[in-house]
């Protein structure tokens, strides 16, 4: 037991996280809906939290910018093969531009678990801008 407690703080056999989301393009203001999914590993682990940023990449810098935030907390323990869905629900800013060549948008997703254990996830979106309006934001 003492075994495998350590492989999932190695990440070998823990549980795992996917952000499916209804769709992946989006336009500003729109509510993306979805859910995470978590299924275990090996071992049973509590689940801490779960976290989804949505980042915008500069793709000429690499810089990456947080545009907004879910969490989600929790105390569950999820056990050896369990596979449990929670809902997701994202509103995009109005103000949010375009996907383009010069940026892209992702949600960064993360499992917090017990004794500091992280999974990750990362689901690109592609925004859209809606016909008639404008984006003139500097960036």
């Amino acid at each position: 037991m003492l075994f495998q407690k350590i492989m999932s703080i190695f990440h070998v056999g823990s549980a795992r996280i996917d952000l499916l989301l209804g769709k992946n393009v989006y336009y500003p203001g729109e509510c993306v809906t979805g859910h995470f999914c978590i299924k275990g590993g090996l071992v049973h682990q509590e689940i801490k939290r779960l976290e989804s940023d949505l980042i915008q990449i500069d793709q000429q810098t690499k810089a990456e910018q947080v545009i907004g935030q879910v969490t989600i907390y929790t105390s569950q323990t999820i056990k050896r093969s369990d596979h449990n869905e929670i809902p997701f629900r994202f509103t995009l800013p109005q103000d949010v531009g375009p996907s383009s060549e010069h940026y892209s948008y992702r949600f960064k997703t993360r499992m917090i678990c017990q004794h500091g254990t992280t999974r990750n996830d990362q689901d690109f979106i592609h925004i859209e801008q809606k016909e008639g309006d404008y984006y003139d934001k500097a960036l």
